[in-house]
């Protein structure tokens, strides 16, 4: 089973991640145009002296005492250049190589919907890339 957390405020999708992952479960975080300090990996999980920026943290500024933001964690920031570029870097990392696409939808709570169609299947299009 894969799962895609699409978000990521108050770190909930990083921290629901990091739990499913521990449990062995493959799940990714994509966190768009939003930066907010409280919504970065390196709040929850690195130890630094000095407060970042509230709005668009600058991680490199700061020693994070060896905190390696984990490949899982896919960010996009318009505000850092080619917005593009990045989302076909996403495509590539989401993909991976990794059998089966990401799905969405409810939980799945009956037989039935257990056993519904993968017409229930989205894809994320960008102009340029497209996540299936």
């Amino acid at each position: 089973m894969k799962i895609l957390h699409v978000g990521n405020i108050a770190n909930n999708a990083y921290n629901n991640a990091k739990f499913l992952r521990r449990k062995g479960v493959e799940a990714d975080v994509l966190c768009y145009d939003y930066t907010h300090v409280m919504a970065q990996p390196e709040w929850e999980d690195a130890k630094f002296e000095e407060q970042p920026d509230e709005f668009h943290p600058r991680w490199d500024q700061h020693d994070l005492q060896g905190f390696k933001r984990p490949p899982w964690f896919l960010s996009l920031d318009p505000s850092q250049g080619s917005v593009d570029g990045q989302k076909c870097a996403l495509t590539h990392s989401l993909s991976r190589g990794r059998g089966s696409p990401y799905r969405s939808g409810t939980p799945r709570t009956s037989t039935k919907a257990a056993r519904a169609p993968a017409a229930r299947q989205k894809s994320l299009r960008f102009p340029s890339c497209t996540l299936e």
